[in-house]
């Protein structure tokens, strides 16, 4: 939480719209377990300190249990000449709909659906390919973690 929340309000989000946006995250985790979920973070992110050490130790080892929570966690290697991660989104899937898209905004979230999605999808195909496996970037995290 100090890290999702310092990193929010380093935007220039009020710590009310930063506190509204993490009970929504907070919600959105509690299903993760019971899906088919990868989450793709750029190493520089991991090397960014918001909320200081303490709380990017924390988050480190919060990500390092990810796994047990049925999450998977790959990291996109910092020099990457890839543009994709320049913000934050989210692309769902459902048995009898099409693709949903969740694009992070300085002012909340925008949903995006049919063609609109479909450049995301591309992406995901392109972080597969570019991202460290599960077992490295666990590797790199433990490595964060203990300063190394």
């Amino acid at each position: 939480e100090p890290y999702a929340l310092a990193l929010m309000t380093s935007d220039g989000v009020t710590t009310e719209d930063a506190d509204l946006r993490w009970v929504a995250r907070k919600r959105r985790q509690q299903i993760l377990g019971t899906l088919d979920y990868s989450a793709f973070i750029c190493e520089s992110a991991l090397r960014t300190p918001f909320g200081g050490s303490e709380a990017m130790r924390d988050q480190l080892s919060h990500l390092l249990t990810a796994r047990d929570r049925g999450v998977s966690v790959r990291v996109v290697p910092e020099h990457q000449p890839y543009g994709i991660m320049s913000h934050s989104w989210l692309y769902m899937t459902y048995p009898h709909m099409s693709p949903v898209l969740n694009v992070e905004v300085s002012e909340g979230g925008v949903y995006l659906q049919d063609e609109q999605a479909e450049p995301y999808r591309k992406m995901l195909d392109l972080l597969d390919h570019i991202a460290l496996s599960v077992v490295e970037s666990w590797t790199m995290l433990r490595s964060m973690v203990k300063g190394k």
